[in-house]
């Protein structure tokens, strides 16, 4: 208990549920005067409609319902934006089609003959293939690519929050 100084809980929350127990213990072991900073994605963004596309995400979140989440556990709440580029708009597009690619070769290796690779040998392949098939533009990105900021952050893919007991 008030131990930590900084807790963070980068896209976690969606994966939780429910989520109001990890918030608590977040609360427990923070220090008074520490900091929390936590992200997850907009629902609205990655899940429009409100039906979760991800299968393992149990809980996606639109701006107000995150912040008020969060407001009920801390007093200080600041919510900000991350937003891609263009870039990274096209690189999340061309990994998203070489993981389907990659995905149809695990798909007919009914046998497991994968399984009897070294891990070390599967994941030079594995990168090999991502490169084949378009994975190869997210090696370009910088942080730059992914902006950080308190504009239209209901538009945002992501919400980062910065949370304190007593202060931000």
């Amino acid at each position: 208990d008030n131990y930590f100084d900084i807790v963070c809980a980068f896209e976690v929350i969606e994966h939780l549920r429910p989520s109001e127990k990890f918030l608590k213990e977040v609360t427990k072991v923070l220090k008074r005067d520490g900091k929390f900073f936590i992200s997850t994605p907009n629902i609205k963004i990655h899940s429009p409609g409100g039906k979760i596309k991800s299968a393992y995400h149990l809980k996606e979140y639109s701006y107000r319902e995150f912040k008020s989440l969060l407001e009920n556990f801390f007093d200080k709440v600041k919510v900000y934006g991350q937003f891609k580029s263009l870039k990274a708009k096209k690189a999340l597009n061309e990994f998203m089609k070489s993981q389907e690619k990659r995905q149809k070769f695990v798909d007919i290796d009914k046998l497991g003959i994968r399984k009897m690779f070294p891990k070390s040998i599967k994941e030079k392949i594995w990168k090999a293939g991502g490169t084949l098939f378009g994975r190869g533009e997210q090696e370009k990105l910088t942080t730059r690519d992914f902006p950080i900021r308190l504009e239209k952050v209901e538009r945002a893919g992501y919400f980062v929050a910065l949370c304190g007991k007593g202060g931000v």
